[in-house]
């Protein structure tokens, strides 16, 4: 009897350059641009601050600590974030920290209708890639502060782990 699996294609974002600026490794880059997501590339965290973009990613770049005021004032003024397989030594805020062995194959929803997961279902959120892994380096789960776990992720202790967490602070996040 033939294996039957769900799947789903997800919808190209439909990003333009002016609005989303991107601090990462060239090779991750490569990919996005091959997949067809419209960004401009910035070096490093204040090159990209000063193109005034709506959404700063950062796919594998840490923020030096001298431009993390940098960052967390252009955030509370409404600029967005996305922190991105992020190093595990550098700097990331409300204490977060990075996981680097908690490798996770299936996400569970913590809040359930919020925005960043609209359209994704359930099934969205497990066994991804050729390795089945939905993230790599997942995100210590925060106990305290303004760290939100969108997402959580498990292993032997229980649910500690969060794949995507939102960090509130003054208009923005």
């Amino acid at each position: 009897e033939p294996e039957v699996k769900d799947f789903s294609i997800f919808p190209k974002p439909q990003f333009t350059r002016q609005s989303v600026v991107v601090c990462g490794e060239p090779a991750k880059l490569s990919k996005w641009r091959d997949a067809g997501l419209k960004f401009t590339v910035a070096s490093d965290v204040a090159s990209a601050l000063a193109r005034q973009p709506k959404v700063l990613v950062l796919a594998g770049a840490g923020v030096p600590q001298d431009k993390a005021k940098l960052l967390l004032d252009w955030v509370e003024r409404g600029g967005r974030a996305v922190v991105l397989d992020a190093p595990p030594r550098g700097w990331l805020p409300a204490g977060i920290q990075v996981s680097g062995s908690h490798y996770a194959a299936h996400a569970f929803r913590t809040v359930r209708h919020h925005p960043v997961l609209a359209g994704l279902t359930d099934a969205d959120l497990k066994c991804w890639r050729p390795d089945t892994l939905v993230c790599r380096a997942t995100f210590r789960k925060p106990r305290a502060g303004s760290g939100l776990p969108i997402l959580e992720a498990g292993g032997a202790p229980g649910l500690d782990w969060a794949p995507l967490i939102e960090v509130r602070r003054g208009a923005g996040s």
